[in-house]
Order: C-alpha cells, then structure tokens, then sequence
C-alpha cells in the first residue's frame, strides 16, 4: 500500500504486513481532487487545487494526533493501473480496519458555534446537528465501508474543527446509527459483523448512491468478506449478481434471498440492494433445518419447503409458495418467510441425476407468512428444483424457439402436404405434427 508523509506529503509504499502506523481519511470526492501521479511530482499546479488543500490540511492534523503516514483514496491508489486498483478495492476494508485512526471529513457540516461565539459561517449545536444528519457523507457507498470498519473515529467539520457529542448535543456513534439504521452495537464493534445476516447488511446500503454504477457493488466486498475481480463497464447489475455469486460460496444464509421488488418475474437473486430496502428483523432456521443451494449454469439449485397453500395457478404455470428457511419478526411473533413460484413450462432440468422442474420467482414484491407449526403439516413438502435467472429465463425461450423452428422447417420439409401444425400460445411450448388421419372433422 501507499502511504503520505504527513510532513513531506511524499509517497511511500509498504507491504501491507510491514506498514506503519498510520490515520486514515474518509470524506466525499469533490470535483477538484489531487491524485496519485501527481503527488509523485508535487508541483505548483497541483499546489492550487482544492483537494491538494484537503489532503495537506489532513496530514496536518494527522501529524498533529502523532501518525508519521496517512492514507487517503485520491492519492494513494494509482487507478491508471487496473491491477493495482483491483488491489486496492479488494483490500480497503482492512485498511480501514487496520488504521489507527479514522479521520472522517465533512465538507457540508460547519463549525458549531462556541459560547459567545456569533461569527458568520457558525453554527449551533442544533443546526449543526441537521446538517450532520444531512450530510452527503451518509448518501455514498464507499463511506458505509468505512464508517463500520474503522475502530477508532473522529469527525471534522469544513474548518477542520472537530465535531463532538458537545458540538452536536448527542452521542456520535448514536446519530449515525439513526441515520444510517445500523445497530450502534455494529458501529460500536460490540458484535462480529458476520452475525448480521446478509439481507440486514444489504439493506444498509440500499438508499446510498455512488458516481461509477459497479461501485455500489464494489464497495459492499469488504462487509461480505468476499473478493472480485473489478471490471468498470460491466454494469451495476452484472457486478452484483457476481457479489451474490460469491457469497453464496461462502454462506448458507438464504436471507440473501430475502427481497423484495417491483418485479413481475425474477431469478432468486436479486438487482439491486435497494431491493433489501425496509428489511425486518430476520432470523435463520437451525443448521438441521437447512439444505444447500448452489448456483450453476443453468440456474440457483436450491431444496426448499414448499407450501400448498391454495394458490391458484395460472396459464402461466402452476404456482407454490417456498419457504426461504428464515423467519420473519412480526407484532404476532416469528412467522415463516415464503416466497412465490411459478413453475416454467415443459423445462426439466437433471439435478442429481433426477428431472426436476424448472421454476420462476413471481409477485416479486411480495412476501406470505405462516405460522411455522403450519408449514410441518401434509401441505407441505421439500422439494429439488431449479430457480432460473433472468438470462437463463431468456435463453431456454430463445432455445426452444429456435427449436420448435427447426421442427416445423423438418415436418414441412418431408410432407410439406399432408401435415397440419398447430402451436401453442405459449412461447416455451413445443410444436406438434399432425397428420391428415388424425385430424377432427
């Protein structure tokens, strides 16, 4: 890693397990900011930029809180370089956690007013606190990584004056749980972040937003643990279906499942993490209790307890509920999560060596909720199947579109006379032949 001397402003770089001591900035990207190339050539140019001021006025007070080295995102990450960067992304979260101080800039929240203190720009521990409360620090997504990985904290208003419980007239670590909706005993690190399930830690970032559209994923890996490749361009919803990919290697929580959004059809995974958004209060079933699911090539392989609970399918395909082994707390009590189904059409996937059908997620928007001594009666039982993505959804329409195609070309060619089709409204039927001996008079 690169770090700056905080009284040199020069760059140095460490293997990360022989780095020294050093404070850590996080703040909000303005449009004016000093970057890696050019602190290695420090000149009067880059001198007049705002964010060179930033970054001096920041080893400063680093310097002054006793840290030789300072780690700030804008200096010291070479993004020219991709693997670098990559390094870098994967990475930030330890940082983080590593540094010995967190030194969180507020550009948008002014000095609070002192005793007698009336000058222009100052402001009173109450508005100060509305401004807190609206800062664009708590809108981006890098910043959530940030506020949870970092042990030790302390906030800056513009002028580089600190923000208090006295300036503010409350606890720090108690607003921003009120505005963020993170447990304060996450930011406290008073429990392990892993015993947050993963729809509780999606929906923190939910309502944040970030520049490049892949960030919003990109800066979630440290809160899962996992590791990606970083491929700009691939688009928000490419990267966090691969963010989902991964972490199901590594977890059995189905609370990633556990979303919800304006959908009429969808794979188990979902689009965004604003489709985690209002996540209750979730619990997972005993470990006796769950099965394994996978992701594979042709969808999310997955064993859940399936409810007859007296929907009526449809032409579309017969409809179940499903059980996403969670509980849901409600006024009532725990209740069971289920989830809607709907099975495809004449699609029969191999699992195990055994067909299986192939099923879509439908009313997306919506959850059902049983008692769970209902779901152990005879109107329900665990069931192998497949759950289709969006393109796995596609291609199979794709595929056998192309094949009732080729059939009819095959039927017409050999008795282009004496053979009548008929195809069936639906666009993932197969074409049937008949011929002249068969047909109703």
């Amino acid at each position: 890693m690169w770090l700056l001397n905080t009284t040199t402003l020069v760059l140095h770089e460490f293997i990360n397990a022989n780095a020294p001591p050093y404070a850590i900035l996080s703040h909000t990207w303005g449009p004016d900011e000093a970057l890696f190339h050019e602190f290695q050539n420090l000149n009067n140019i880059i001198t007049q930029k705002i964010g060179f001021k930033k970054i001096a006025e920041f080893c400063e007070l680093a310097e002054s809180l006793g840290f030789d080295y300072a780690w700030v995102d804008t200096a010291c990450i070479d993004k020219r370089s991709s693997a670098e960067l990559t390094e870098a992304l994967n990475s930030m979260y330890k940082w983080y956690c590593d540094a010995g101080l967190c030194i969180t800039y507020l550009v948008d929240v002014h000095k609070a007013a002192g005793t007698g203190d009336e000058s222009r720009g100052a402001a009173t521990s109450e508005s100060q606190a509305d401004t807190f409360r609206e800062s664009r620090w708590f809108n981006r997504v890098w910043t959530l990584q940030e506020l949870i990985a970092c042990k030790i904290r302390r906030f800056y208003a513009s002028d580089w004056s600190e923000i208090t419980a006295h300036s503010l007239g409350e606890n720090i670590i108690t607003l921003c749980s009120q505005i963020t909706s993170i447990p304060a005993e996450a930011l406290w690190d008073l429990r392990p972040l892993s015993s947050y399930c993963i729809a509780e830690r999606m929906s923190w970032a939910a309502h944040r937003h970030s520049t490049r559209p892949e960030d919003i994923t990109y800066s979630l890996m440290g809160i899962f643990r996992v590791n990606m490749p970083i491929l700009y361009g691939e688009g928000h919803q490419s990267a966090f279906r691969r963010l989902q990919e991964e972490i199901m290697k590594k977890s059995f929580d189905t609370t990633l499942f556990a979303w919800r959004g304006h959908y009429e059809s969808s794979g188990l995974l979902a689009r965004s993490p604003a489709d985690f958004a209002k996540t209750p209060e979730l619990g997972l079933w005993g470990v006796a209790s769950l099965s394994p699911f996978s992701m594979t090539n042709v969808g999310v392989v997955i064993r859940p307890c399936l409810y007859n609970g007296g929907l009526a399918s449809t032409s579309g395909g017969h409809l179940t509920q499903a059980a996403l082994q969670c509980d849901v707390k409600t006024e009532e009590g725990w209740m069971v999560l289920l989830i809607r189904l709907q099975r495809v059409p004449d699609a029969t996937c191999f699992i195990n060596g055994r067909a299986r059908a192939a099923w879509r997620r439908v009313d997306c928007n919506t959850w059902d909720l049983i008692a769970g001594d209902d779901l152990t009666g005879t109107a329900s039982q665990y069931e192998d199947m497949i759950v289709l993505e969006d393109d796995h959804s596609e291609l199979l329409g794709t595929a056998v579109k192309a094949d009732d195609l080729r059939r009819i070309e095959n039927a017409w060619g050999r008795t282009p006379r004496s053979m009548v089709l008929s195809l069936d409204s639906n666009s993932i039927s197969r074409a049937r032949v008949f011929k002249p001996s068969q047909w109703k008079r």
